[in-house]
């Protein structure tokens, strides 16, 4: 006897049904989850946003807050998004002394910056500030510090060990 005739056919009909009916209600996902490899647990996340500071733009000095000593923190970096969507970065902060800051993307082909995108699968420039209340250093000393960057949907990006210089 063929191998055809072995068949149950009944149930290779059910089984392709079943998958029609899935793929119906779910699209791509579903072939994309089913011959999804096993992920490799020791390979690092890739992490969706790359920063790397501008040279000589990473820095801080005093200045005052509300006639109280305070440091001017800069950071100004590049920034690459390294997936196929739009990121907007709504807010920054320090991570100790826990300081909030305000975060600026440069809109492409334009000097100005502010709430923009960084586009998908490009590098924008960037510059977040932050005024932290009193003095943690002393004039002249290096400042390091952990950025924490905030997108739309939540998401951090650390930015570890930064080293500010004093201006």
């Amino acid at each position: 006897m063929s191998l055809l005739l072995k068949v149950n056919w009944g149930r290779v009909v059910a089984i392709i049904a079943v998958i029609g009916a899935a793929y119906a209600l779910d699209g791509k996902n579903l072939l994309r989850n089913i011959f999804r490899r096993i992920p490799n647990r020791s390979v690092k996340r890739r992490e969706a946003l790359r920063f790397v500071p501008k040279p000589n733009e990473v820095w801080w000095r005093m200045g005052s807050k509300n006639n109280k000593p305070a440091m001017e923190v800069e950071y100004r970096f590049h920034v690459t998004n390294r997936t196929s969507k739009t990121i907007f970065l709504l807010r920054t902060f320090i991570a100790e002394p826990k300081t909030e800051g305000f975060v600026a993307i440069r809109r492409p082909k334009e000097k100005a910056y502010g709430r923009f995108p960084i586009m998908p699968n490009s590098t924008a420039e960037g510059s977040a500030e932050y005024f932290i209340d009193g003095a943690v250093r002393k004039e002249g000393e290096e400042f390091n510090a952990t950025l924490i960057f905030v997108d739309k949907n939540g998401n951090e990006y650390k930015v570890k060990n930064i080293v500010f210089k004093y201006s």
